[in-house]
């Protein structure tokens, strides 16, 4: 039996070998190309409940009470974290998600297949039951079920896509049928109040939703994969947190998606840059929105924009283009699957043009490059070029959590930070440039959105670029340096997907002083990561501490106290802080009595993943006091 095929990634997710095998024999390349075999020790099945999803990491409570951590590849050609090495593999987990969700949540353009009492003009009476299908879905029209009694509504299944909604209705365009003249059916939306809904998306999981049953394979490095799981969504969902691709999709559900015969040309409705490329109308609009958005989150950060448009040739099939005038280094990057922009003066005017192969992220990275250097006349040093151009095409408004890729979370996680300065003096390297981006992207990511360096660094990113005298990231950060350091530690400990550097931001400016018999208080929130309780502890001396008020992990979750939920959610923890290193964590709760394991700064926080606090809610007052 043929399990499965896993292969490294070259940049941008291009495979760079394969290696496939039969059986149970697993074989894989390192970084340094050695062959390594796996070996499937065995295959199970479990039920329970979902404990957590955070990247490509599942923890599942079994119905016997024991903890799973199980890896999931859902995406083709991200790579999922094993103790050997990062690796994609060639068979995805077979993903079965299924529950109901609120009609709050339909968009036009959305397919939805309702059973119904449906009369000759096309009106819906009554609807019996509702089910939103897949994005894409084809509308299949009218099944009329029975036979039909003149003047009578009759039982029909209809599947059809939304072609507009609003308060007072909804209506279905459905192929030309005897009870719909017009191609269209319409009704209340107040006959419609919960949809069902399945999915092979991870998307919309939450703690505590039912794991029907879950087949995984354990290997002989330790860890164990998911093959196949089938999972029920236990409360009604308001949101299906769809995609900027899953939106832009609806957006231009009309427009063709045929690839054309040659190059063809798309400028912007803002004019800010001029497309050329062998794509079709649909991914060319979903293409410039994406430009469009990145843009104007630049234009906000750095108050400049550029005064010239942004050329850009996209590149899906070259066969399809005259190449003949084209530098060879650009056809080279462009055959790759990767991107390159040239810059040019054109008297006291410059010109950034972007060549990319038809891959969006590449495209965006490209066009950040064109922007700054339109904007300030260059790009920076190559740390701070690579890594803004990386959050460019990461950038999402009013949105600062962490949202790489799983193959960069995945690479980041599986090796020993890098220092900051191997990654601020690091040279062009060939091969996997993508590596070499995750790190400078992560760095410029802390620097942007920790509100400890963020106002300094927003300035220093256009004196690099300008290349003003003494701008410099050394001398910008030379008095936080342990503490930059510090936390850039702490970040790297805690990457996942959903991480935010500004709740996590340490608190330097905290006065602490030391606990006597006098009581010092505290508020403490349930949305951030360690906050000082202003107490200066001694190793081995015992504190008294009282914690009231309640707070929730989630929005769903029910609200508790300091003492949190069976599972530890919830639940306040401490640790000790002391010449910027951390003692082991340890649990409060309510009324603890506790004895300090080190010496210094008393720090605590709501016991959840600290990728997933950004929805907590509520806070807690915390007091603490030596021991009489």
């Amino acid at each position: 039996m043929k399990l499965a095929r896993f292969f490294y990634q070259n940049h941008r997710h291009q495979a760079l070998s394969g290696l496939s095998f039969v059986c149970l024999a697993l074989v894989f390349a390192t970084n340094l190309f050695a062959q390594r075999e796996i070996a499937v020790v065995r295959e199970f099945q479990i039920d329970g409940f979902l404990q957590s999803l955070v990247g490509d990491e599942m923890t599942v409570i079994a119905a016997d009470g024991k903890q799973y951590k199980l890896r999931i590849q859902a995406s083709p050609g991200q790579p999922i974290g094993l103790s050997g090495g990062d690796l994609a593999l060639d068979e995805l987990a077979d993903i079965n998600v299924k529950g109901t969700i609120s009609s709050g949540v339909l968009r036009e353009g959305m397919v939805i297949a309702i059973q119904c009492d449906l009369q000759k003009d096309g009106k819906v009476s009554t609807v019996e039951s509702a089910e939103l299908l897949a994005l894409g879905a084809v509308p299949e029209g009218i099944t009329i079920q029975g036979e039909a009694v003149p003047g009578k509504s009759v039982k029909a299944r209809i599947v059809g896509q939304i072609k507009s909604l609003n308060k007072k209705r909804i209506v279905l365009s459905v192929p030309r049928h005897e009870f719909a003249s017009r191609q269209t059916v319409t009704f209340a939306p107040s006959v419609i109040t919960e949809l069902q809904y399945q999915t092979s998306s991870l998307r919309t999981l939450r703690t505590g939703d039912v794991v029907d049953r879950l087949s995984a394979a354990e290997l002989s490095t330790g860890d164990s994969v998911v093959r196949q799981i089938q999972i029920t969504m236990v409360d009604p969902r308001e949101d299906l947190n769809l995609s900027i691709d899953e939106q832009l999709g609806l957006k231009y559900r009309e427009e063709s998606d045929e690839a054309p015969d040659s190059p063809q040309q798309w400028e912007s409705p803002e004019r800010h840059y001029r497309l050329t490329a062998d794509i079709s109308d649909r991914q060319a609009k979903m293409l410039m929105d994406k430009l469009e958005a990145m843009y104007g989150l630049l234009t906000l950060y750095y108050g400049r924009r550029p005064n010239l448009p942004i050329e850009i040739f996209v590149v899906d099939d070259p066969g399809k283009w005259d190449l003949s005038e084209w530098d060879p280094r650009v056809i080279r990057k462009v055959r790759a699957g990767e991107g390159v922009t040239v810059y040019r003066r054109l008297g006291g005017n410059q010109q950034a043009v972007v060549f990319s192969a038809n891959q969006p992220d590449v495209v965006q990275h490209e066009a950040v490059h064109g922007f700054c250097y339109l904007a300030f006349q260059g790009t920076g040093p190559l740390w701070y070029a690579e890594g803004m151009a990386e959050m460019g095409q990461y950038w999402q408004a009013d949105d600062v959590a962490v949202t790489a890729s799983p193959a960069v979370i995945g690479y980041l996680r599986s090796r020993k930070p890098e220092s900051l300065n191997s990654i601020i003096n690091a040279t062009r390297i060939e091969g996997e440039l993508w590596k070499a981006y995750a790190w400078r992207w992560v760095l410029c990511h802390l620097l942007a959105n920790n509100p400890n360096y963020s106002k300094a660094f927003r300035r220093l990113g256009p004196a690099l670029m300008k290349k003003t005298s003494q701008a410099s990231f050394e001398n910008t950060y030379r008095k936080q340096a342990n503490e930059l350091i510090f936390e850039y530690k702490q970040f790297m400990t805690h990457l996942e997907a959903g991480l935010r550097a500004d709740l996590i931001a340490w608190q330097w400016d905290e006065k602490a002083k030391p606990v006597g018999s006098k009581t010092i208080q505290q508020v403490i929130q349930s949305a951030r990561g360690w906050q000082s309780t202003g107490a200066i502890v001694e190793k081995g001396v015992v504190y008294e501490t009282r914690c009231q008020g309640d707070w929730k992990h989630s929005p769903l979750s029910p609200a508790v106290d300091a003492n949190g939920e069976p599972g530890g959610n919830g639940r306040l923890i401490g640790v000790i802080f002391h010449e910027f290193q951390l003692s082991e964590e340890f649990e409060l709760g309510v009324e603890p009595d506790f004895t300090a394991n080190a010496d210094g700064i008393l720090y605590v926080r709501c016991q959840e993943r600290l990728s997933q606090i950004a929805d907590n809610e509520g806070q807690v007052n915390f007091a603490i006091r030596k021991k009489p």
